[in-house]
């Protein structure tokens, strides 16, 4: 009789332990979970490059002022060289000419955003653009890409702001990690073609490759001799 109560003490202990190494593991994998969700309510405000699911190892960056300006609903396109009128909306020269280099070659695009706004007025803009590049700014961007490290190639582009890329650029360049990748640049301009631009590019990021770059008028974004001449050089690039 001892013997068999021995037993049945023995039992409850090994089904007591394993019990708990369960609910241990459950509590586990909660505050696992929970950490997961904070890590992703953390960066909410990131945004993903990924923005198609083609797990392309291209990105296409650009900057334009469309996208960090609130125009008002009755801006003129007509007088600016750098708006664009679109089925969606207003577009910037950057965006007409990141979507056929995506057309290309398939990549991710994603758009380089400030925290703080830019003027909707041209001078106004142009005004504030000079006192980055006095100050040597910095501007705080307002999105970001999490996975650079699935990226090989990167177009990169821009306007031409008081001859050379827009501050914000610097901002991006010197965010991430980018040596030993490929940045190809393409600027828009009204006359100062890449101005030092690719200079510049390569003092931010001097351990990548930076192959030649195009130079687009800003004004000739939507004829047929630009869209020509943005598809023969991304050809021309590919690497």
């Amino acid at each position: 009789m001892k013997k068999f109560l021995s037993i049945i003490i023995v039992a409850s202990m090994i089904l007591t332990l394993v019990a708990c190494g369960n609910s241990n593991g459950k509590l586990n994998n909660v505050s696992q979970s929970k950490s997961e969700t904070a890590r992703t309510s953390a960066s909410g405000n990131t945004q993903n490059a990924k923005t198609d699911g083609s797990h392309s190892n291209i990105l296409i960056v650009y900057f334009s002022r469309v996208g960090v300006t609130k125009f008002s609903n009755d801006v003129d396109v007509v007088s600016s060289a750098s708006l664009n009128a679109g089925k969606d909306g207003l577009l910037g020269n950057a965006q007409i000419i990141a979507n056929i280099i995506k057309e290309q070659t398939n990549g991710d695009v994603f758009q380089i955003k400030t925290v703080d706004s830019y003027p909707s007025g041209y001078r106004d803009t142009t005004n504030k653009a000079a006192d980055e590049k006095k100050a040597n700014a910095r501007p705080k961007l307002a999105s970001h890409v999490d996975n650079m490290a699935a990226y090989k190639t990167i177009f990169l582009v821009y306007p031409i702001w008081w001859g050379t890329m827009p501050m914000p650029v610097y901002s991006f360049l010197e965010e991430y990690n980018l040596s030993r990748k490929t940045i190809i640049p393409c600027s828009t301009h009204e006359g100062s073609a890449m101005g030092d631009s690719k200079k510049d590019i390569a003092s931010v990021c001097p351990n990548a490759k930076l192959l030649d770059g195009l130079a687009i008028r800003g004004g000739d974004v939507n004829s047929e001799g630009a869209k020509k001449s943005i598809t023969d050089w991304v050809k021309k690039s590919r690497i």
